[in-house]
């Protein structure tokens, strides 16, 4: 039987805040990961030839945050800001997506939708033309991950209003995941790798989490994993919990993990493409076979990054050939033969979060026809306390909001 003051489940980086605080508040903290590596869906590589952090995962600092500004600047770390402009083909040529606008203005009027209104249902009553539609539809599987037959409609209207401005890390999110995990580490935290929890229980003025192989036990517990994991059934990768049923179904019923797929190519030399977009330009193709592509790197080493969120996110990363897929689209976008692009390519990288088991999804959205209650008025209590990116409403499924959430659930644990 293994103790600690306090153990932390999954070292993602809700975890690690959460250890952080503790350790350095002179808890000894113990930190379980079921894989090799913390950082969770944060997954940042550095090629050896590569002068830039390619991200697999998290990217992007949504919105103003002061809690990330003030840990990359703690590491010593860069966070430039992301002009956030977005293009489309208009005749085979490049142009401003003004349709972008349009989409935003027809989810201001979501805000006052019933909390049982899907965005289907939202854009059959809206009866806006197709082409708005399809830009509509483009949009809410692409930024949220979501069909759209099962997404609450006033929830994404809700995360529209906090998601103004965009900003990344420079050297990468990888980076202040490593930073987190030394400094951590310095103050105290022990984590112990390839630690797969399968129930956490109460008994009397403890907590039991137990493994395969071994028990752990300790005043409190903060679990930090994906939503799919905490909703997964025990002996499938989950977590089996005997306390605060209620609490905890109220939390997480309402809610669903969206699945997105990315796959980030460097070529030689630019591309037409870069020479047509600004730094860090979007370029949209709605009904494509992957629809958005991202501009990053430099005329060095010029980075596109091809992405699909929602169901057929699935259907790609799981295809005989993603890369010949994005190829594809982008070759037919620019006019240029695919294997005119294959020539250019250095490599292409990705990740598929959907099927890694430590994580069985991208980020989460909030369902139709389920409670709408604040997960702080539902929050399990001591000893049981949760961390994750699925915990707030605004920033719902963001990297701030599990950074936010691990604070939180550490703050908690020290007054309790």
């Amino acid at each position: 039987m293994q103790r600690a003051d306090v153990i932390v489940v999954g070292a993602g980086i809700a975890g690690l805040c959460a250890a952080r605080r503790l350790s350095r508040a002179g808890a000894r903290v113990r930190m379980l990961e079921a894989t090799t590596r913390t950082g969770g869906r944060i997954r940042t590589e550095h090629p050896r030839s590569s002068e830039h952090a390619i991200e697999l995962g998290a990217e992007f600092v949504h919105g103003r945050n002061d809690e990330i500004a003030e840990l990359v600047g703690e590491a010593r770390l860069t966070l430039e800001p992301v002009e956030m402009r977005h293009f489309c083909l208009v005749r085979g040529r490049i142009e401003p997506a003004d349709e972008f606008d349009a989409v935003n203005d027809l989810l201001e009027h979501a805000s006052g939708s019933a909390p049982n209104e899907s965005a289907l249902d939202f854009l059959v009553e809206s009866g806006v033309d197709a082409r708005l539609g399809r830009w509509f539809s483009h949009f809410v599987e692409g930024f949220h991950a979501a069909p759209l037959d099962r997404v609450s409609v006033r929830s994404l209207a809700a995360q529209e209003a906090s998601s103004e401005q965009q900003s990344r890390v420079t050297e990468g999110y990888g980076a202040l995941v490593e930073y987190l995990e030394r400094d951590a580490v310095a103050h105290g935290t022990s984590i112990d790798f390839g630690s797969s929890v399968k129930e956490v229980r109460v008994r009397g003025s403890h907590v039991e989490v137990a493994g395969t192989d071994e028990v752990w036990r300790s005043s409190l517990v903060i679990v930090a994993l994906p939503l799919s994991m905490i909703r997964a059934r025990s002996g499938s990768c989950g977590v089996a919990f005997d306390s605060q049923p209620d609490a905890l179904r109220a939390l997480t019923s309402g809610l669903e993990m969206g699945y997105a797929h990315r796959l980030v190519m460097r070529f030689r030399e630019p591309l037409e493409l870069h020479r047509d977009l600004p730094e860090g330009g979007f370029l949209h193709l709605p009904g494509a076979d992957v629809p958005t592509f991202w501009l990053g790197g430099d005329e060095r080493e010029p980075l596109v990054t091809a992405w699909r969120g929602g169901p057929r996110a699935v259907t790609w990363a799981l295809s005989p050939d993603p890369l010949a897929m994005a190829l594809g689209s982008l070759s037919r976008a620019l006019g240029k033969s695919e294997t005119e692009l294959r020539a250019a390519l250095l490599d292409a990288r990705s990740h598929d979060f959907a099927q890694d088991p430590g994580t069985r999804g991208a980020y989460p959205y909030r369902l139709v026809n389920r409670s709408t209650l604040d997960p702080e008025d539902v929050l399990p209590r001591p000893p049981v306390l949760f961390a994750g990116d699925f915990l707030e409403t605004a920033a719902l499924g963001t990297v701030g909001a599990a950074v936010r959430s691990g604070l939180a659930a550490a703050s908690s644990a020290l007054a309790a």
